[in-house]
């Protein structure tokens, strides 16, 4: 398997083969000093069939190896948003973004803003913000079949419009927000 500056919860799952490409243009892509700080925070990978989100959590085995676990859903993100491994790259950087990018009072929608910016900064702004269209085609292609993506419209309405704003800000390279690397 690819050397990785990432730590996996299962490195014998096959699935993870299947992030093969994602992991070597991360590892071509991300400075070594950033990797450095990636692989120090202790934040761990799980290609997993859940959503992409980033959390505490311990596995009692691990006690004070997990800092942080970041799931990537691979039925949302291969066969239903079809991203490619590049786009899968960006949602990762955006996603440990949350934690060594995190706004300082943790205020709002504009935390995936700071998030964004760490992807950004590496740059994966292009990939970034094709994901995110595609993430917006595909709740929109769901409402015409009168299928909500959110289980309430008008959640759904404000993330549309979120997604909408993260993509203009990508667009027109707004200024980078830096925040404070989050040590609990």
């Amino acid at each position: 398997m690819t050397s990785s500056f990432l730590h996996f919860i299962d490195n014998n799952t096959p699935s993870i083969t299947g992030l093969l490409a994602t992991l070597d243009i991360l590892k071509n892509r991300v400075p070594e000093e950033e990797q450095k700080k990636i692989r120090a925070a202790r934040v761990f990978l799980f290609y997993s069939e859940g959503p992409g989100c980033i959390t505490k959590f311990r596995f009692k085995e691990t006690e004070g190896q997990i800092n942080r676990l970041i799931v990537i859903d691979k039925t949302l993100t291969r066969e239903l948003l079809k991203f490619d491994p590049t786009e899968i790259g960006a949602e990762i950087m955006h996603e440990i973004g949350h934690y060594l990018n995190k706004e300082p009072k943790d205020q709002g929608a504009s935390c995936e803003f700071f998030a964004d910016d760490y992807a950004r900064r590496l740059g994966f702004s292009a990939s970034l913000g094709s994901g995110l269209k595609k993430y917006i085609l595909l709740i929109e292609r769901m409402e015409q079949q009168g299928i909500l993506f959110f289980r309430e419209k008008e959640k759904q309405d404000k993330i549309l419009e979120l997604l909408r704003v993260r993509i203009e800000r990508i667009k027109t390279s707004a200024p980078l927000f830096t925040g404070a690397l989050d040590l609990e």
